[in-house]
């Protein structure tokens, strides 16, 4: 969920909200109805945004549930902001694909974590398993991307020695890495949210990385690929 889509879902929510202040100035807005003229507003304008369509009656579902959830869990919450906020979860991918530029997550890059004996822990996982060691001893699953299948990609299984500092400040065993869009805008909205950012940022002929904490304490990886 990007914060462009979101920006947009609110800007369509006041949009409606004007047009139906409009349609009902006689009672200054007031409509018992409400969902059901928000619905047939909504119900052609919201697939472009979230990528999939959808039918009048589950608009007013959702429209009943969200506010149903407003007032109970944050009443002076501002509505629009809170209900663009859940419509975004039900964007698929290819409707936030649209949001060109928006820097996000587009899958895993990889899975990191600490071993006794990395090399045997490989030989092991490919004798029994089949996974497959690439020449520098590493383990990748290929894969293309439905969207853009000229642009293969590839996730990394990988194991670690248990001495490592590269997962610090975690004091977990493991790591999460992510394949993003915009690194460099990525890691300034985290900023700007209060999270734990690193300062540095890796630059490879193979990609870009970079580093936060999750509030848990997980150091995430970011890795924006050439």
């Amino acid at each position: 969920m990007t914060h462009s889509l979101i920006s947009q879902l609110r800007d369509l929510l006041q949009e409606t909200a004007s047009a139906h202040h409009t349609a009902f100035a006689s009672s200054d807005g007031v409509d018992p109805d409400w969902p059901l003229w928000y619905a047939d507003y909504l119900v052609d304008r919201l697939p472009p945004l979230l990528g999939s369509t959808t039918t009048k009656s589950k608009v007013v579902y959702l429209l009943m549930q969200m506010e149903q959830t407003r007032l109970a869990e944050s009443p002076d919450a501002d509505w629009a902001q809170f209900y663009a906020e859940r419509l975004g979860g039900f964007a698929t991918s290819a409707g936030q694909s649209r949001q060109d530029g928006d820097p996000k997550v587009t899958g895993f890059g990889g899975i990191f974590f600490k071993s006794k004996n990395p090399a045997r822990l490989r030989a092991w996982y490919t004798k029994h398993l089949g996974l497959v060691q690439q020449e520098d001893g590493s383990i990748i699953f290929e894969w293309t991307d439905k969207g853009t299948p000229e642009n293969p990609g590839f996730t990394v299984w990988g194991p670690f020695k248990e001495t490592t500092d590269y997962f610090e400040p975690s004091r977990k065993d493991f790591m999460f890495n992510f394949r993003v869009d915009n690194l460099d805008g990525l890691l300034a909205l985290l900023r700007e949210a209060g999270v734990e950012v690193d300062e540095k940022v890796d630059d490879y002929p193979y990609g870009k990385f970079g580093w936060c904490m999750d509030p848990e304490g997980n150091r995430i990886e970011f890795w924006e690929p050439r």
